[in-house]
């Protein structure tokens, strides 16, 4: 009888391994027809390459600093009179920074011969896509005129770490499929949607009237300027953790209404198997301030 449970637990485990590779196979590849290039983009090797990580277990990342525009190392494509912002990536490292000029500049690598850079109208689109035998850094750096405003902007990092300054435009979707995105300044949207399927999203200080943010296996945090009261919360969670400012719920199958439902932002959330964490950055800063972080005048 115990060897029969031994046998049970091992295959318990196998399949539990088994299914865990699969849902995220297929939060990678959902949300529209199938690219078999990119099913082919995204294997073990390219998640342990860019540094993936589930849980907490994560580090900060760092800014390129060596990236130098005119160092002869980089192909730039100058960019004007857009709107619109579509990034496909599905591996590779993509930092988004702001400059004082009027034209948005993406530069990629001179030998890199897979990352496309289109202007279709008023919409910038890049893809990156890798061969699975292709072992080749993708790097993309994007530079935006100070306090652009975008209509849209579709970001989906699939197993491709990204780094933004800051960002502001009327919509804002973010798919990160197995890797880490971190916005380190100021995001703003009318309407906002974060979806994670096994990584981590962290943004500093978003600024949405509208938000959505889905997790299935691993870490968002969104850090929101104002009062708990000025947002209603409905939330979901299935095997996962969700907090709100000094509130938390986990478990397996709660249903979750906080606040008041005439507040001016709304958040929708649905947790999965990970974590959410939505801080109110007043709190962030007392608490730095009460441990000897930054103080402020």
């Amino acid at each position: 009888m115990k060897k029969c449970m031994k046998i049970l637990a091992a295959a318990g485990g196998v399949f539990a391994g088994v299914g865990l590779i699969f849902l995220i196979a297929g939060l990678i590849l959902s949300g529209g027809s199938i690219d078999w290039e990119d099913v082919f983009s995204i294997n073990g090797k390219d998640l342990l390459k860019y540094n993936i990580r589930l849980g907490d277990d994560k580090e900060a990342q760092e800014w390129d600093e060596d990236f130098v525009e005119d160092s002869g190392d980089w192909k730039c494509t100058t960019v004007s009179g857009v709107r619109n912002l579509d990034i496909e990536m599905a591996v590779g490292d993509l930092q988004i920074t702001t400059h004082t000029g009027k034209d948005i500049k993406v530069y990629v690598d001179q030998s890199d011969s897979r990352t496309e850079v289109n202007q279709d109208g008023d919409e910038l689109e890049i893809r990156v896509k890798n061969r699975w035998w292709e072992d080749k850094d993708r790097k993309v750096r994007i530079r935006i005129p100070e306090d652009y405003v975008w209509k849209e902007v579709d970001l989906d990092l699939k197993a491709a770490n990204g780094l933004v300054e800051s960002l502001k435009a009327k919509e804002l979707s973010v798919t990160v499929g197995a890797a880490s995105l971190e916005m380190t300044g100021k995001v703003e949207a009318e309407t906002s949607e974060w979806s994670l399927g096994a990584g981590s999203i962290d943004v500093k200080q978003l600024v949405s009237d509208d938000i959505s943010v889905q997790c299935a296996a691993g870490e968002v945090v969104l850090g929101l300027d104002g009062e708990e009261e000025d947002y209603f919360l409905d939330g979901e969670v299935s095997a996962g953790s969700l907090s709100f400012g000094n509130n938390s719920w986990d478990g397996v199958g709660q249903d979750v209404q906080y606040g008041n439902k005439n507040a001016k932002h709304r958040i929708d959330a649905e947790c999965a198997a990970g974590n959410i964490e939505i801080i109110m950055n007043h709190d962030t800063m007392n608490h730095e301030n009460k441990n000897g972080g930054i103080h402020h005048e």
